[in-house]
């Protein structure tokens, strides 16, 4: 069952922005400029669909979000989204240049690496995987946090394990998308809150891996 956070857009959007305060809008500045003016663009796990408000000029947006209120959410707001499994990587839309996968790697343990693997066979100029791990985090937080965060989709026991076991690091994120992303030019950026006022002790990391496949050219062709 889906927890209270995920049956409002709003209320969504509002957590997120408790959490993570002005890197929000930070993480997706950086994705947008990433992706570039004109490009038509795949949003794996797209929640309320706020990419959309930071591509640039002449870009199209397809959001894929299994959430049906997300879903409705996107479609008041005028936007494209698509009910879409992101395991699913052969009903994937073909006429993508970019797919971005945001804040979406926890809720896909114990998979992820599986999902890495999809990604790098898809045959798209870009791929962008944006990811916050924790820092500092104390137990309660590392027990309720999956609970609160339960999209009810994916796995919640092996969500809690990696929660309080086995946390994503930036170095085991660009270790294991760089196991299987050969054949692309990978960039990797950090963001980080530590130098928010009252995040020094406890807060969150974001890591940004920007993958451009070597065959490509500057038009993505």
């Amino acid at each position: 069952m889906r927890s209270w956070l995920y049956r409002k857009p709003e209320r969504y959007d509002r957590m997120l922005e408790w959490l993570h305060g002005d890197n929000v809008g930070r993480r997706f500045e950086h994705i947008a400029r990433l992706i570039g003016p004109g490009r038509r663009v795949l949003d794996l796990g797209a929640g309320t669909c706020t990419l959309a408000d930071y591509l640039e000029a002449g870009c199209e947006y397809v959001g894929a979000e299994l959430n049906p209120d997300f879903r409705a959410h996107a479609a008041e707001r005028g936007l494209e989204s698509i009910d879409l499994n992101v395991f699913a990587f052969d009903q994937y839309p073909l006429d993508v240049d970019a797919v971005v996968a945001a804040d979406l790697l926890h809720h896909l343990v114990p998979d992820v690496t599986k999902f890495f693997a999809g990604l790098a066979r898809l045959d798209v100029g870009k791929v962008i995987v944006c990811e916050s791990y924790p820092y500092g985090a104390r137990l309660l937080t590392r027990v309720f946090g999956p609970i609160i965060d339960n999209d009810g989709f994916n796995n919640l026991p092996a969500r809690l394990r990696h929660h309080l076991f086995d946390e994503f690091t930036e170095e085991r994120l660009r270790r294991e998308m760089g196991e299987v992303f050969t054949g692309w030019n990978a960039h990797f950026e950090v963001l980080t809150e530590r130098d928010e006022p009252g995040r020094g002790k406890r807060g969150w990391d974001t890591l940004i891996a920007c993958f451009e496949r070597l065959d490509r050219g500057e038009d993505g062709s």
